[in-house]
Formats: structure tokens, sequence, C-alpha cells
């Protein structure tokens, strides 16, 4: 939704509707927990991927925290994981600079 996205129904389960989510630019897999932590796994990350680029898009891993006390602390409960390669294309758009050509409309 923050990325003007749809969430897909059956939580991925559809061959035709890979992962919990996506947008013209991102695939997304979600994640969420009631705990303090979480381990990110690769098999998350290599599954959305493998979804990412047979779509021509870029992966994202979205984690959200279900704990109650987050805002109080000023802590925000909803996270993005993204390629290196992504977060530098942002950090170049907000500059105001050219970004290079992202690997994941090369074709991979």
């Amino acid at each position: 939704e923050a990325v003007d996205g749809r969430r897909h129904t059956g939580s991925g389960a559809s061959m035709y509707s890979k992962s919990d989510g996506s947008s013209s630019r991102y695939q997304i897999e979600a994640k969420q927990t009631k705990h303090s932590s979480m381990s990110v796994k690769l098999e998350w990350i290599v599954k959305i991927t493998r979804e990412a680029i047979a779509k021509a898009r870029v992966p994202l891993l979205s984690v959200r925290f279900l704990n109650i006390g987050f805002k109080e602390n000023g802590v925000e409960s909803d996270w993005i994981l993204m390629p290196l390669s992504e977060f530098k294309e942002l950090y170049q758009l907000a500059k105001g600079d050219k970004p290079e050509l992202p690997r994941w409309t090369e074709g991979e």
C-alpha cells in the first residue's frame, strides 16, 4: 500500500500472483511478528528475488513488528529491506542526481 501496490489474495499461493504483494516497480514479500525480534531467512530473500526478476521488478521484504509500545518509543513498526542497488538509486534520486540503471531492469 505504501508503494501504490496491491495485496495478493491467498498470500501469494497462486501460480500467477506470487509473493504477498506488488506494484509496477516492486515485488513484495511480507513478514510480521508479535515478538521483539525476527530472523531474516535467506530463503525469503532468494524467493522474492526470483519472483521479482521474473516480473522485471525490484524485490522488497516488508517486516512488521506487532509489539505494543513501539509508537511510544518513537520507533516505527513497519520496515522495508531492499537490495543495496535499489537504495542507492533512491538515494541518488532524493539528492537530485541521475541514478545508474539498476540491475533489475537489465533482464537478469
